[in-house]
């Protein structure tokens, strides 16, 4: 018999669970308990048996999407996606009924609005990733006009409301190929003004750099404050962006026990602006990632699942700058075996994951040159004949 946290359980049964600990994940104040609650409320799920649930595949959807909306309020952007595309998997494939995707449905946003975009994704794009199926009636409109995005644009001197408000302002104006015509009346007034007027400029930069380093002062560094640094990692001058990824780093190196919200931080920081990270850098960090991701005893499905990911987004960085030559014996070969056992884990999230960097780290040569690769396995298959040839002669067969 199963033990009790492996036994499978009834739709009734997982639903009543996920949804009491998704309502006590509502209801608290402290954000750690929260976070536990959403991974009790999950782990109830994947544990139902989904092919007695089809009468209650509404309610599993709507207990996904749920999940998703905790995590995202959480600041788990990432884990919430994946929910909200379980939700979807889920149904596709309880309802058979159910249609495939037409091609409106999977096609990106409208070319109208991309020259926005840069600036417009620093806003939360999390609504726009759980409603990707649904396509707004205006988009194949002709002259659709451009996307508005809800920010107040401070006077020359004016206090600023949030961190994503000076993210948007540093933005536009990092936008120098920006079309004017593109923006509206008041955005293009401001940008226009904000050019000419230098020392707004540099207390706009001023303040971004006062955030680095009121984070680097602050020893708790909460995920909260981690976010809303990251939140300008994108907008961020060369020193000052460097300054932040060099946080992160030191924050996984340094600590004796891994700290989780450094990988949250580091994981979409290697993405925001990869012309200020070095190929050194990205392979020191690999490397850095690598032995804590299979150095760490029992480390917990969270620990897994974000070094995992991070692992993945410096290996789509890697890939992208075309960097090659690993180190086959300390770092490709043995991160490749590890990831490959990771494919077979119980946790889909972690699979996914591992799954994606494995194949990613396919993609980047390491160290060894054609003739060595050669030469190292014409030397295991000549060793293995010779060991043949000893167990034969020494075989006594009268």
């Amino acid at each position: 018999m199963a033990p009790w946290y492996k036994r499978t359980l009834s739709p009734e049964e997982a639903l009543g669970r996920a949804n009491t600990h998704l309502e006590n994940a509502k209801e608290t104040k402290d954000r750690r308990r929260a976070q536990k609650l959403c991974d009790n409320a999950k782990e109830a799920l994947e544990r139902m048996d989904i092919s007695k649930s089809i009468k209650d595949h509404d309610q599993i959807i709507a207990a996904f999407r749920q999940h998703g909306d905790l995590l995202e309020k959480l600041g788990l952007p990432d884990e919430a996606q994946l929910s909200y595309s379980k939700a979807d998997e889920l149904s596709r494939t309880i309802d058979k009924s159910t249609p495939a995707p037409t091609l409106a449905q999977v096609l990106p946003l409208s070319i109208s609005s991309a020259c926005v975009v840069s600036a417009s994704t620093i806003s939360s794009s999390t609504a726009a990733i759980r409603n990707r199926g649904t396509v707004m009636p205006t988009i194949f409109t002709k002259d659709c006009p451009p996307p508005i995005v809800q920010f107040t644009l401070p006077g020359p001197d004016d206090r600023l409301t949030s961190t994503r408000q000076l993210a948007f302002c540093l933005a536009l104006l990092q936008e120098t190929a920006l079309p004017l015509d593109s923006l509206d009346a008041s955005t293009r007034a401001w940008l226009t003004a904000t050019e000419k007027n230098q020392d707004e400029k540099d207390r706009l930069r001023t303040l971004a750099t006062d955030m680095i380093r009121a984070l680097v002062q602050d020893k708790l560094k909460d995920i909260k404050a981690i976010n809303e640094v990251v939140c300008l990692a994108p907008v961020l001058e060369r020193p000052d962006f460097r300054a932040l990824l060099s946080l992160f780093v030191n924050m996984i190196n340094d600590y004796l026990l891994l700290d989780v919200q450094a990988l949250q931080g580091l994981a979409p920081m290697i993405q925001a602006t990869p012309e200020y990270i070095e190929a050194d850098d990205l392979v020191k960090i690999l490397n850095l990632l690598s032995t804590r991701l299979q150095e760490t005893f029992h480390q917990s499905p969270q620990q897994i699942y974000r070094l995992t990911m991070t692992v993945s987004r410096v290996l789509d960085a890697m890939a992208d700058c075309n960097i090659q030559g690993l180190d086959r014996v300390k770092l490709h070969e043995p991160l490749l075996s590890y990831l490959d056992r990771l494919k077979s884990d119980k946790d889909p999230y972690i699979v996914y994951q591992a799954a994606y960097a494995f194949q990613a780290l396919l993609c980047i040569r390491d160290d060894e040159e054609p003739w060595q690769a050669a030469l190292r396995r014409s030397g295991a298959v000549i060793k293995g004949v010779g060991g043949l040839a000893s167990a034969i002669k020494g075989l006594n067969v009268a």
